[in-house]
């Protein structure tokens, strides 16, 4: 039979370790909690980036200078690698 010295070490380390397991599973809920407001906080800004963008591309100017920039992404496309734009770049 155990000896009462060894039953309350026994108990105590019981204690400890449920103290331990709340302390884990309260840690766990905060990281939940703090992943899903991150979440929330980059889709509240993606939405806002996307609105951005369509109201930049729905303006004037973003269509008047879209021949331009096809323009310029096909020269590149076509340019040797290292070979200078013009005379105006550095």
């Amino acid at each position: 039979m155990a000896e009462p010295g060894e039953l309350e070490s026994v108990y105590s380390r019981l204690d400890y370790g449920e103290k331990l397991i709340e302390a884990a599973e309260h840690t766990a809920k905060q990281s939940d909690a703090a992943a899903a407001a991150l979440r929330r906080e980059l889709e509240e800004q993606h939405a806002l980036m996307e609105q951005v963008v369509a109201d930049m591309k729905s303006s004037a100017s973003w269509r008047l200078t879209a021949p331009m920039r096809a323009l310029k992404r096909s020269s590149e496309a076509i340019r040797p690698r290292g070979q200078r734009r013009g005379p105006w770049t550095r």
